[in-house]
């Protein structure tokens, strides 16, 4: 990782929300994701870590911070909010 992203992440650590993943709500949340994934044929096994991610911050009602917002592109934003940390929007429909 590069000293620019470091130096990004760094900066965001204060605003960071930690949840425990076996909260009602994030379950609840990480099942409407999974189905909603499906349906946009864009689940896969290697991509469970970013269901759980979307889950929590939508139950958080906190913003998705992340260096791939490709991979979250097919989430309805009203859901979550991603924001991209290499300052390129998600492509919507990809």
């Amino acid at each position: 990782m590069g000293q620019e992203k470091l130096a990004r992440l760094s900066s965001l650590k204060r605003v960071f929300v930690r949840m425990d993943a076996g909260r009602l709500e994030i379950v609840q949340a990480y099942a409407d994701l999974y189905v909603e994934a499906h349906r946009a044929g864009r689940y896969s096994q290697t991509r469970q870590n970013d269901l759980w991610i979307a889950a929590t911050a939508h139950a958080a009602r906190a913003d998705l911070y992340t260096f791939n917002a490709n991979d979250f592109d097919w989430i309805d934003p009203a859901y979550v909010t991603v924001i991209s940390l290499d300052h390129q929007p998600a492509q919507r429909g990809s």
